[in-house]
């Protein structure tokens, strides 16, 4: 498993540091308007488009190059749904918990993003090595967002 520590910039800041360890291997800064959100990660940049409210989209680039699109399934019962080029995977929140989300591959868990520490600022993602750093850096991103919107029950 990829275990990548998160944590505020700040008090109030609209950005979170990544970790491996000790160390610090990139950053994610979003815009709830949907423009300007980023990521870094293993030194590689990305950005994230968001698509039109009523339509629930993302799309990744790095570059002119489209990493992986993204669309939110159901309304009540959350799951997002990832393509990327090796395949799709699901980020849904765990059923107990809204601070807990779940990957799934098919109908298996392969890995885990939730909060951790005071108030549930920081968190820590379990996530397979297979996965690319765009796709790792995104599921990260919109659960951060998730948690935010949602009106902190996880990462704020």
């Amino acid at each position: 498993m990829n275990e990548i520590l998160f944590a505020p910039q700040g008090l109030m800041a609209s950005g979170y540091d990544l970790f491996r360890g000790e160390t610090k291997i990139g950053r994610l800064t979003y815009s709830i308007f949907g423009s300007g959100s980023s990521f870094l990660i293993d030194d590689e940049s990305f950005q994230v488009e968001e698509g039109e409210m009523w339509e629930r989209t993302f799309t990744v680039s790095q570059g002119s190059r489209k990493v992986l699109k993204a669309c939110v399934e159901g309304i009540l019962t959350w799951k997002l749904n990832v393509t990327y080029d090796d395949g799709t995977i699901a980020l849904r929140p765990a059923r107990w918990s809204n601070s807990e989300m779940h990957v799934w591959n098919d109908d298996t868990e392969v890995g885990r993003i939730e909060a951790s520490g005071f108030w549930g600022r920081k968190g820590r993602s379990q996530l397979p090595e297979s996965l690319p750093p765009g796709v790792t850096g995104f599921l990260i991103w919109v659960t951060v967002l998730h948690w935010r919107q949602a009106g902190g029950g996880g990462g704020e």
